[in-house]
């Protein structure tokens, strides 16, 4: 993976809820390391869930040739 970071600007109180989460955690050290995560898990989500829905559609289309639907 490239290692070249962007920065991003977020609002401060939502900064403030991120700090408290990762004191909270043992998985993170910082702030940056659990927006990471939670970016990679939501990008990871939306792309299954656009396979699921791509898939649903295929079988749908065959169950309409196949005169089930």
């Amino acid at each position: 993976m490239n290692d070249i970071k962007k920065e991003i600007i977020i609002p401060e109180e939502l900064y403030n809820k991120l700090t408290e989460k990762v004191s909270e955690e043992d998985d993170f050290e910082t702030v940056e390391e659990f927006v990471i995560y939670l970016l990679k898990q939501s990008l990871s989500t939306d792309m299954e869930n656009a396979k699921d829905e791509k898939e649903e559609e295929e079988i749908k289309e065959r169950l309409k040739k196949l005169g089930y639907l």
